[in-house]
């Protein structure tokens, strides 16, 4: 979604959720590429990244780039 210079994308469930604090980065072969994958890929590229998930409550991820960020100019 565009909103005024920026653009955001949200991803969110309904599923389980889960306590953000009590999350552990797994390392050798059985890690996975997603949360943390997001939020590197959405850093690297400009983006604010927000995660947000309460165990019964689902989860949010939303990220917003400036359109400068994006395309070198802003929209119109």
């Amino acid at each position: 979604k565009r909103a005024s210079d920026a653009l955001h994308v949200v991803i969110e469930d309904n599923g389980e959720g889960f306590d953000p604090a009590s999350v552990t980065i797994r390392k050798g072969s059985d890690r996975g590429l997603g949360l943390l994958s997001m939020k590197e890929r959405a850093t690297l590229t400009g983006g604010i990244y927000v995660m947000s998930s309460m165990p019964g409550a689902g989860t949010r991820i939303h990220v917003s780039w400036k359109y400068e960020s994006v395309t070198g100019e802003l929209l119109n």
